[in-house]
């Protein structure tokens, strides 16, 4: 309450409270009973003549708004889950709200429903939307506009417009510190959208705000993981591990050891390291963070599934099949619960699970999911971007399993058009999967008769299989087990 008056006339509402038995106790939170509040706004609304322009509305309106976006940026789990039905209630009274206000304390509400998993997230964001969009085209106060910008970060979590905080933020020096997180938002929605490049550039940017400006380290320590990932996108992974473990650093510092962005900062660090081929370091990183995230979040939360499919993998990468499967059972319903069946990541979950059914010696099941891989990915294989040439590899690898050479190998040329065009270092993968392809054309490809054909789709593979290693080389450590498995298949031959 004292973000709203002092302590002394805090102190006295408190009191007489009190006096009257209004309350019978006090501490940092108590309840009026629902029956006296419903009584004291009754007569407040008649005694002040209260309606939606009166300014001590707009104050407390925005003192909770003020409190609201604290709550949400310290990612206190326990306290939004108490303010989401303050919220509600608050909200529930529109005939004392004007629609700014009902716009801003929706954006706030949207992004602890986001956290907290609750469904009506798009309602409520969607609603927000539309209110604050037409107030960002008119005339506002420097007070408004900064409230303005401050929501549209808060919708950015669901909607892909964060411009129009920036533009706000830029027009006061004043606002580098609000400036350098606009950007890492934006920074953050083109990492999700897969626009690698232009988020390194965005974040980049808010990195160089924060550190000239030595602004807030907490809001610098997230937007670090954020780059960090972005550099795993791009095959920077030196510069993406030194990202994140400055991140994890801060995080240390600054908050307790199993605080939700600790974990979130370690599965981070495994998806680098199953990247490099280090899946003992990755499985360690990954269990960890799932330990801290459980603390935080329901079971059927979409952060739980992101996790259990990275861990699920990095098991199946280690031999633990049985481990592998029972986890990406797991991550799959909650999948199920949140997405439609034909969304790009349902095929990603299926194409690893299909996988470990087939380490398993399951065959027929992993051919049904590998079929329903094949019926969903077929949705998303148009674009050009990084984490489409590894959908257009994985559908190969489901059309080489079922001996559909021709396709298998147009899938991996598309692949690798892709990545090599950005000189990306997944370039090698893709390298690798086209000489499994040739192998594989020649020994099991009866129409071939000829020695010498079947010796030239040989010599492709391992032509294919050199520039894998040359890459590999390039940008794992020596003792990768990118590196030993590729000079494997290369003495092999």
């Amino acid at each position: 309450m004292t973000t709203y008056k002092s302590k002394p006339i805090v102190d006295n509402f408190i009191y007489h409270l009190k006096k009257y038995s209004l309350i019978t106790n006090h501490s940092s939170n108590f309840s009026i009973h629902r029956s006296t509040q419903e009584i004291c706004l009754a007569y407040l609304t008649e005694f002040l003549k209260l309606n939606k322009e009166d300014p001590r509305l707009k104050g407390i309106t925005n003192a909770f708004d003020d409190y609201l976006d604290q709550t949400i940026e310290q990612e206190d789990f326990s306290k939004m889950k108490v303010l989401a039905q303050h919220g509600e209630k608050f909200l529930s009274h529109q005939d004392l709200l004007t629609d700014f206000s009902r716009g801003l304390l929706e954006s706030k509400l949207g992004s602890i429903y986001y956290f907290t998993n609750n469904n009506q997230i798009k309602e409520v964001s969607d609603a927000s939307f539309k209110i604050l969009e037409k107030e960002s085209l008119g005339q506002n106060s420097f007070e408004n506009s900064s409230r303005l910008a401050r929501s549209f970060l808060h919708l950015a979590t669901i909607y892909t417009e964060c411009e129009i905080a920036i533009r706000i933020y830029s027009q006061d020096r004043k606002n580098n510190g609000n400036l350098a997180w606009a950007l890492s938002h934006l920074g953050n929605i083109h990492r999700r959208l897969g626009d690698y490049e232009k988020a390194r550039i965005y974040l980049e940017k808010s990195i160089d705000l924060n550190k000239q400006y030595k602004m807030d380290k907490k809001r610098l320590a997230r937007t670090l993981a954020y780059l960090g990932s972005v550099y795993r996108g791009l095959g920077f992974y030196q510069k993406s591990i030194d990202a994140l473990e400055e991140s994890l650093a801060i995080y240390h510092k600054d908050y307790s050891r199993d605080h939700f962005r600790i974990g979130w900062t370690l599965i981070r660090l495994g998806n680098v390291y199953s990247d490099l081929g280090g899946f003992k370091k990755a499985k360690q990183y990954f269990e960890e963070g799932l330990f801290i995230s459980k603390k935080y979040f329901p079971e059927d939360h979409m952060s739980m599934a992101l996790t259990l499919t990275y861990l699920g993998n990095c098991y199946r990468e280690l031999g633990e099949y049985e481990k592998s499967r029972a986890i990406l059972e797991q991550s799959l319903k909650i999948h199920q619960k949140h997405f439609d069946k034909k969304y790009r990541r349902m095929g990603w979950v299926l194409f690893h699970l299909a996988t470990t059914y087939k380490a398993l010696g399951d065959d027929q099941k992993a051919q049904q999911l590998y079929d329903r891989v094949l019926e969903i990915y077929t949705n998303y294989c148009d674009d050009d971007g990084i984490e489409t040439a590894g959908i257009l590899r994985n559908m190969g690898k489901v059309c080489l399993d079922k001996n559909r050479f021709a396709d298998a190998e147009d899938w991996a040329k598309r692949s690798l058009k892709i990545l090599q065009s950005r000189h990306h270092v997944d370039s090698y993968r893709t390298l690798e999967f086209l000489g499994d392809i040739y192998l594989k054309k020649a020994v099991y490809s009866h129409h071939i008769k000829s020695k010498t054909e079947v010796q030239k789709l040989k010599t492709k593979a391992r032509d294919l299989f050199v520039q894998a290693l040359k890459i590999a080389e390039q940008n794992f450590p020596k003792n990768s087990v990118h590196i030993e498995r590729i000079k494997l298949r290369i003495r092999n031959m």
